[in-house]
């Protein structure tokens, strides 16, 4: 595949990014002084430390995204989940679209790691264990990158979604309840889903999974983190359930459900401009909260200027992040990925960065027919269904189902060009109040 030239309109993404670095050479000729604009993370160290680390979750033996296009979750296994985290933050930056690419090309041509397994054998789709988080997430990989979601690595991701939403609650079997995705045992897998049908115009195969979304909601405007829920209330959940939900702005329901869950992370930001998550002052809450705010126009402008001069403070010299404020120092892949993702305050709704096959096609991606299989699991006095989509080739036996991370970048691209000019103009003057402490490190 060839990297596609980014010769057209300039993206909103990008615009903001650039209009932000204007405000703060602006603060400099006017006199601001630098406590009150704070600077921004620099990006193209960050990708740099993104594509090139070789220490991505305690492994260090060479393996990187601009190598070999994929991270590992210890040695000879890929973690393709953080490996797709990885590209939607080059996505979100088009700083490398040649290791974005080769990221893809590991994904659609279904290229196995070291222990023989391929994307396939982490999604688990088409067999009685697949996951809906982990397929909604590589489906959205897709159609940011400008990909077919139905014609991707030999499968129809989209109609592999519609067939794996349960009907029935079956806890044991991976159902937290009817609209649930098979084995989508959080808030984050369960939007991923939604996000990638929504993407991709199959919203009504997607009713059923949006209607459970919603129905996560609590009274203050916050969404659980694991499913079934347990009653606990989470930023980053809340904002990537509203990302979700922004994709229907025409519903009033769902645009009232992402006002209050704005608002409701808004309340959650602490003077130093971070946000509490499960790490503590998480870098990866604070960069989800980001592109959610975002969603509210210039609402939260004064937020989200400070919640950029947080992440800016906790960059590392290697271009990597910490994972959270006065926690263990060093830099965290997965919490980088987030951060890069989401600084740039771009809803996964709406971020796209398109990658063309080249003319050699290296790329032809094949589809396999998809069968439909019923699997029946007891659930006591009652009986669960759930389709199965089936699937060219084998699967895993039985893949270890768990939550998918991953934190979400953005905003509609209709919207985010209203808030930005509120955005400059408020930082420069707005963040007095919280100056940070720790823009500059020893």
């Amino acid at each position: 595949m060839r990297s596609r030239t980014s010769s057209g309109p300039t993206s909103p993404r990008r615009l903001a990014l650039g209009l932000i670095a204007t405000a703060l050479a602006f603060g400099a000729a006017t006199g601001a002084s630098y406590a009150d604009s704070p600077p921004a993370p620099d990006l193209s160290a960050a990708v740099h430390y993104l594509t090139t680390t070789t220490g991505a979750n305690g492994v260090v033996d060479g393996t990187s995204l601009a190598h070999d296009g994929y991270y590992e979750a210890f040695a000879g296994f890929a973690d393709y989940g953080l490996t797709i985290d990885g590209a939607l933050a080059l996505a979100a930056t088009r700083i490398d679209n040649t290791t974005l690419t080769k990221v893809v090309e590991v994904l659609d041509q279904s290229r196995k790691d070291p222990s023989g397994q391929s994307v396939n054998d982490w999604t688990g789709i088409g067999t009685p264990f697949a996951g809906g988080g982990s397929i909604g997430k590589e489906a959205l990989l897709t159609e940011v990158t400008g990909l077919d979601p139905h014609a991707f690595g030999g499968h129809d991701l989209i109609s592999a979604l519609d067939h794996i939403v349960c009907t029935t609650t079956d806890v044991a079997n991976g159902c937290a309840g009817p609209g649930n995705y098979l084995y989508a045992t959080s808030t984050f897998s369960q939007a991923l889903g939604v996000i990638a049908q929504l993407r991709a115009g199959d919203a009504k195969g997607a009713a059923s999974a949006l209607a459970y979304l919603e129905s996560l909601q609590d009274s203050a405007g916050a969404w659980p983190s694991v499913l079934p829920a347990t009653g606990d209330a989470d930023v980053d959940s809340t904002a990537i359930a509203a990302m979700a939900l922004a994709l229907l702005p025409t519903d009033a329901t769902a645009a009232a459900a992402a006002t209050k869950a704005e608002a409701w992370i808004a309340s959650r930001q602490g003077a130093d401009g971070g946000f509490a998550g499960v790490t503590g002052n998480s870098t990866n809450s604070a960069a989800l909260a980001i592109p959610a705010l975002t969603l509210a126009g210039p609402t939260y402008a004064t937020r989200i200027s400070a919640a950029v001069g947080f992440l800016a403070g906790e960059q590392n010299p290697d271009g990597g992040f910490d994972a959270a404020a006065g926690g263990q120092p060093g830099s965290d892949v997965r919490a980088s990925a987030q951060v890069v993702g989401g600084i740039g305050g771009t809803s996964l709704g709406t971020l796209s960065d398109v990658i063309e096959p080249d003319s050699g096609g290296q790329t032809t991606t094949t589809t396999a027919p998809t069968s439909t299989t019923s699997t029946t699991a007891p659930t006591g006095s009652t009986t669960t269904t759930v389709r199965v989509a089936g699937a060219a080739g084998g699967g895993p036996a039985a893949p270890v189902p768990g939550p998918v991370t991953l934190p979400a970048t953005g905003a509609g691209t209709g919207r985010s060009l209203e808030w930005v000019a509120g955005l400059l103009v408020v930082g420069l003057t707005a963040s007095r109040a919280r100056r940070r402490r720790r823009w500059t490190r020893a």
